[in-house]
């Protein structure tokens, strides 16, 4: 498992954890980056615990693509290394999260 850096925030409502992450392959704001940080955390969690069986994502791009470890060939040229290494984990733990009856549905 990559590490991830989590940095704590006071909110009125108490204090939260948060990841955040500078992928150098974004030019312009795009949101890519932090709904596969997001899925990575889900998918780590739920094959941690065992616990979950229902992980609820609204990108195309990684429910059909890359957390199936599909890259198009020109973007993985361009790719963060970093962001690579992401995906491939959410590879991993997707094929582990679906043989134990999990499923990622689209929202």
């Amino acid at each position: 498992m990559i590490d991830l850096e989590f940095y704590e925030c006071k909110f009125p409502v108490g204090i939260c954890k948060t990841v955040i992450s500078n992928f150098l392959d974004v030019s312009k704001m795009q949101n890519n980056g932090a709904e596969l940080l997001a899925l990575l955390i889900g998918l780590r969690i739920a094959v941690c615990t065992e616990k979950y069986k229902i992980i609820y994502c609204d990108s195309d791009l990684l429910i059909k693509y890359w957390s199936k470890g599909i890259i198009n060939s020109k973007t993985r040229s361009k790719m963060d290394p970093l962001k690579l290494q992401y995906i491939n984990e959410c590879t991993y733990l997707r094929k582990i999260f679906e043989n134990n009856k999990g499923t990622i549905i689209k929202i």
